[in-house]
């Protein structure tokens, strides 16, 4: 008898939570299976998984592209393509543990693309006027300035924040040990200057707790939605939208600003390939034209001949 689609997918869940996928990873193909199976019904498609063909999933994703988002438009390129590569790695796994035997995604660009949008960083003006906003907060004012400087050098997520252990962070050597996406450990670093607002916190308002970002809440730990507060806080007290990830993309956009290379901005935000850190960074036409003016094999090649002379 041939596997059912809903047969399989607890399967493939629990293969994700035995290879110690975050919850969110587990939640987001949980979702996108979801979407999958909903089509298969409305569609009145077949649910033993090998009777699938790759016309099946053109179908699906067609269908996705169609969807209806909550502002009356229909779902993003973005979220249709994470979705779509969801089911890609359900369908990949299927085949490795023999469910199936078709590559239902054989073609390289069966995937939908993406469109590739310049994100927006931080000014210089805006993160000061963040900084100065803090600073005349009437509670916690010392530690929400710590986060911001904190987030800023060293591009962290909002989850490796919250959970960054007390014990793991060095203010003398101006480094902390966070833990990824895929439980991956790495170390940052940071400035002096932000050292020194990390200082100041922790002999000020820090709680008791094992992580070194502590609330008055949960056993005095800071928490994902509670660090969002924060920042929605923070946006209607300045007047700019700021998030987490708005920070993270500031710190990459900044350390490739001034010179740092695709290599050490990976290393330092945990990228898992180096197309994610040069995706995060753009360059400005200022950025180009110092670059150009520093190493032109034209103005080189000029200064040569004047030197031979």
């Amino acid at each position: 008898m041939q596997p059912t689609f809903s047969q399989i997918v607890p399967e493939f869940l629990l293969t994700l939570q035995s290879e110690n996928k975050s919850a969110g990873t587990i939640r987001h193909h949980e979702y996108a299976l979801g979407m999958l199976g909903r089509w298969l019904v409305e569609a009145d498609q077949p649910k033993e998984v090998a009777a699938w063909s790759a016309s099946t999933l053109r179908e699906w994703i067609v269908w996705l592209q169609q969807r209806p988002n909550r502002y009356g438009g229909t779902l993003s390129a973005i979220t249709v393509n994470t979705i779509v590569r969801s089911v890609r790695t359900f369908c990949n796994w299927m085949r490795e543990e023999g469910h199936v035997t078709e590559d239902y995604f054989r073609r390289r660009n069966s995937v939908p693309k993406v469109p590739v949008v310049q994100k927006a960083a931080l000014t210089p003006e805006e993160f000061s006027r963040l900084l100065e906003v803090v600073r005349r907060s009437a509670r916690y004012r010392l530690r929400n300035e710590a986060i911001l400087l904190f987030m800023v050098d060293t591009g962290v997520r909002a989850r490796e924040l919250c959970a960054m252990p007390f014990a793991d962070v060095d203010l003398k050597q101006r480094t902390a040990k966070v833990f990824g996406k895929g439980s991956k450990e790495r170390v940052v670093v940071y400035s002096a200057t932000t050292a020194a607002a990390m200082l100041r916190y922790a002999n000020t308002e820090r709680f008791k707790g094992e992580t070194f970002f502590t609330s008055e809440k949960f056993d005095g730990q800071l928490t994902y939605n509670g660090l969002a507060q924060i920042f929605q806080k923070l946006s209607k007290e300045s007047g700019i939208y700021v998030h987490a990830h708005k920070l993270r993309h500031t710190s990459a956009t900044w350390l490739a600003g001034s010179g740092a290379n695709a290599f050490e901005i990976q290393k330092q935000l945990g990228h898992a390939t180096l197309d994610i850190s040069l995706r995060y960074v753009h360059l400005t036409e200022a950025n180009l034209r110092d670059t150009i003016d520093r190493h032109s094999p034209v103005e080189q090649a000029r200064n040569l001949g004047k030197r031979s002379q």
